[in-house]
């Protein structure tokens, strides 16, 4: 049923000062709320045979003690093995700010075989959104687990994305400082971005806000050598046209969590932002002065985000509830040109959203099987987006009113069929099967459905096989529908049936004719740990064949075929030539892909040259040499450490020792803790070594009250917030918190992307389009049969390097054979982007100053070769729409970043 039409009066102004009445108490949040709450109890030790033994230590940096045959804090639901981990350790190898910098990094082993974007999951629990820990720095992490798609039905989530765990440390507390630029080395294009971050966690309680700035300058044509840059009259407009639009953006985002009841934590997060941009488009027709204004396209978006979680237990079974409301006001404002009385005429388009949804899941075992539990996850969700829009052309405006109500329900299980565990048919390995069906009622589409199913065996440790199948139905976005009726003069497109490059008015907006799409999915994967846990090589194998029917696409530039199946998206003049096109999107009949990713990850440990001067120490010690330890920190005196299989049980003593009252006081002898248990004895003469395998300084085993050992190092540690936890981390940064940051790692990470078929059949009774092999939907040429993503990276003594390239072949489009360009010919592109960075803390040089701790300066270059994409046609001539300057305006750019953590 066609969405309702109805005459509606703009509203955009009420609605941004409602916008801003609603985030103010977001910025008053008082985080004196978290200060006055009781600190994370102390838990009592256990008795000798109880203590985990030095094998079943974690190998992150957060002195994780693991249970043998339990799975470590915050894993994930079901059986399902990460297809790559991450320790702290690896984390900081990145050289990345936040979780956000990061999964950029992490984007070839976070891209799906099906497109979509990954599932971010808390500690192993669902979150509102990507606002809830966007902003966390990354030395708040513990653990970082990529999985594949399945695991993403288990939260309630389409099996069509990856699943990313973060494991976020259980104490951590900094203010961060961020100021960075960046520019072109052709010139402009210049961007600034400070910002300010205030970070705490205690366990289940965490408190982030998070302040940001962007600004971006114009790049205007006569910054870059774009050729035939005319306008009307023959005029030069290469000044008064941008490749780049200048843009502004402040925003802010409040993240407020702790415990409310037994075994379930309340997490409420805010965001506003706000964001202005200007672009020139060229110069006016019939302009009643010589020397006339460019015309300008403004933009002004207002968003707000408010979202709530809350995450519990009940016996075996995990349960969630996540609720938000979101708003959006988009307004933009085109000048087109001067009227025969000499007036500027300007169109006006605006769009209000306001998105609304509650989701409860809940999963856990039914039943007991001979291989294990069955189980299951169910979700239900409740959703209301509304959408207005207006736009005014030539004096007339048009209103549009749509809603969408959606009512949805979504069940998985999980079937185990054979387990080493439970020694049931063991000598198959792990094999389960999975059954998956969602339900969606619409309020404009009716009703959708998805099935889907499918199986995961691990016939040896070293393998995991995955196989699944897909059918789901998918409506059009309300904005795909709804948005604005946009008509933007002078944009540059090439035209195939003339040869030759033309300004033409673009139409884009809503749809409201676009129907449902269908799509079938069969994939098949594996993931190959040759070496198991000894070494950090995986290799991972996912084919892919997709068929999507009445699949939504937008319309790119005209080939021959689009035309011929749209004609009525393209206006020509009486002389042939192009004047309009309308980019609306449509429905294709069908599409068909069948893509291989590959990938290759490999990860090696380094010795510092502070963890090899402590070995060389440790090596003298035990040969009875007394020699002084390589570094001092003034009245702090390492001391030797006991057997390795002591350091689990020190690790926990010593780290219980550390506990401290709300009031910075460590409890008195005989004095109950704050969660009523009574504080271990601290032994004054034989002090138990610490983790990273030295004795704490003589005394009571810890800092005195509310700071540091004399003259020692500042708690929260050094290199970049890695925590001092009584002495050096041992085994390289494993196994310990000790000096964080004295491990490095070398890291490569390459995947390749072959898409094997790729056809589009545009219309019943037009020819099936391969995009493999001379045809085109899109504006960049046809598919790329191969794309390769690459990612090196070494880190070690305070010092890094990133290499990241992409690499994708060229392809080819045919001509219509009326035009004087015939085929046009894309190149291959490939680009590298190179980043240093240097941890201060983490250097040798610095270890000991105060002022190095958390700081960080990097030095990046984009595009580090300054390629771009070649396109030339039969004559071996660029046509003018794919000059190098259209297609990638910036170029080479050079950034430059310095970060502060002060804990």
């Amino acid at each position: 049923m066609p969405p309702k039409i109805e005459p509606k009066t703009s509203k955009g102004g009420r609605v941004r000062r409602l916008s801003f009445l609603l985030g103010l108490p977001l910025l008053l949040t008082p985080e004196m709320a978290i200060a006055q709450t009781a600190p994370a109890p102390v838990p009592t030790a256990k008795p000798a045979a109880q203590q985990p033994t030095a094998a079943a230590a974690s190998a992150d940096d957060e002195e994780e003690i693991v249970v043998r045959g339990q799975k470590p804090r915050g894993s994930v639901t079901g059986d399902i093995p990460p297809e790559q981990t991450l320790n702290a350790a690896d984390v900081r190898a990145y050289g990345v700010n936040n979780i956000s910098d990061l999964l950029d990094q992490l984007a070839p082993q976070t891209t799906s075989g099906r497109g979509g974007q990954p599932v971010m999951l808390l500690n192993g629990r669902r979150i509102s959104g990507f606002g809830e820990i966007r902003d966390l720095p990354t030395e708040a992490i513990s653990r970082v687990e990529i999985l594949p798609e399945e695991v993403a039905l288990k939260y309630g989530y389409s099996a069509d994305q990856k699943v990313v765990n973060i494991v976020l440390r259980e104490r951590f507390l900094a203010l961060v400082g961020e100021a960075g630029a960046s520019t072109s080395t052709e010139g402009g294009g210049t961007g600034t971005n400070p910002e300010a971050n205030y970070i705490k966690i205690r366990g289940d309680k965490r408190f982030t806000a998070n302040l940001r700035y962007q600004a971006n300058e114009k790049l205007r044509e006569s910054q870059r050598d774009v050729v035939d840059a005319t306008g009307p009259n023959g005029a030069d407009v290469a000044r008064d046209k941008t490749l780049k639009a200048s843009s502004q953006q402040w925003s802010d985002n409040i993240v407020y969590a702790r415990p409310i009841f037994d075994r379930s934590t309340l997490t409420l997060n805010g965001a506003l932002s706000y964001t202005t941009g200007d672009s020139l488009r060229g110069l006016p027709l019939a302009a009643p002065t010589s020397d006339p204004d460019p015309l300008h396209q403004r933009t002004e978006t207002l968003t707000g985000h408010a979202g709530l979680t809350v995450n519990g237990d009940k016996g075996r079974w995990r349960w969630s509830v996540t609720g938000n409301y979101d708003h959006g006001d988009s307004l933009t404002h085109t000048q087109t040109g001067y009227d025969t009385s000499g007036t500027l005429q300007t169109n006006r388009a605006e769009s209000i959203s306001n998105t609304g949804n509650v989701q409860l899941l809940t999963g856990g075992p039914l039943f007991q099987l001979p291989a294990g539990d069955f189980t299951t996850n169910i979700k239900a969700g409740l959703e209301y987006m509304g959408f207005d829009a207006t736009s005014t052309r030539g004096g007339i405006e048009q209103n549009s009113n749509l809603s969408r109500r959606n009512a949805n329900g979504q069940i998985n299980f999980d079937l185990p069929i054979t387990s080493r565990r439970t020694g049931f048919g063991s000598f198959l390995g792990n094999l389960s099967l999975n059954g998956n069906a969602t339900v969606t009622s619409l309020s404009d589409f009716g009703t959708l459905k998805t099935l889907g199913g499918g199986f995961v065996w691990t016939p040896i440790p070293a393998i995991n096989l995955i196989g699944s199948y897909t059918r789901d139905e998918s409506a059009p976005t309300l904005n795909q529908i709804g948005d604005p009726t946009i008509v933007t003069p002078q944009v540059r497109v090439f035209d195939y049936a003339a040869g030759q490059t033309v300004n033409v008015t673009q139409i884009s907006g809503g749809n409201r004719d676009l129907q449902a799409s269908r799509r079938r999915v069969w994939k098949l994967g594996s993931t190959l740990k040759p070496f198991g846990d000894k070494n950090d090589l995986t290799i991972t194998a996912n084919y892919f064949h997709t068929v999507t029917s009445d699949a939504i696409a937008s319309l790119p530039e005209p080939t021959a075929d689009l035309e011929a199946a749209f004609p009525d998206r393209f206006l020509r003049g009486a002389d042939g030539q192009l004047i309009q096109i309308d980019t609306r999107s449509v429905n294709f009949e069908r599409e068909r892909s069948d893509t291989l990713r590959l990938g290759v990850t490999f990860s090696i440990n380094l010795k510092s040259i502070i963890q090899k001067k402590f070995e060389a120490w440790i090596a003298a010690r035990r040969a009875g040499q007394n020699v002084p330890p390589p570094i001092r920190f003034n009245n702090f005196q390492p001391t030797l450490a006991g057997n390795k299989a002591d350091l689990a049980q020190a690790r926990a003593q010593f780290r219980q020792r550390q506990q401290q009252d709300g009031n910075g006081q460590p409890p008195a002898s005989g004095q109950a803790t704050p969660n009523g248990q009574q504080p271990a004895q601290t032994a004054q003469a034989n002090v138990p070594p610490s983790p990273g395998g030295f004795a704490p300084p003589p005394g009571d085993g810890g800092p005195p009250p509310g700071g540091t050992a004399p003259g020692g190092p500042p708690p929260g540690g050094f290199g970049g917030g890695g925590g001092f936890r009584g002495g050096f981390g041992g085994g390289g940064g494993r196994g310990g918190g000790g000096f964080r940051g004295a491990s490095g790692r070398l890291q490569v990470a390459i995947f390749d992307t072959w898409t094997l078929r790729d056809d589009v059949l545009i219309r019943q009774g037009v020819p099936l389009l391969d995009l493999l092999n001379g045809d085109s939907v899109g504006a960049g040429g046809g598919q790329s049969e191969h794309q390769l993503q690459l990612q090196l990276g070494y880190s070690n003594n305070g010092l890094g390097a990133r290499l990241g390239g992409d690499y994708k072949t060229g392809t080819s489009v045919h001509g219509d054979g009326l035009g004087t360009a015939g085929d046009l010919h894309f190149s291959g592109l490939a680009t590298f982007n190179l980043r240093f960075f240097a941890d201060m803390g983490g250097m040798p040089k610095f270890v000991t100053k105060t002022w190095a701790r958390g700081l960080r300066i990097s030095f990046g270059v984009n595009n580090l070769f300054d390629s771009r994409q070649r396109v030339r046609d039969q004559n071996g001539t660029t046509p003018l729409r794919y000059q190098p300057a259209y297609l990638d305006p910036l170029g080479r750019t050079v950034s430059i970043t310095i970060r502060k953590l002060i804990f």
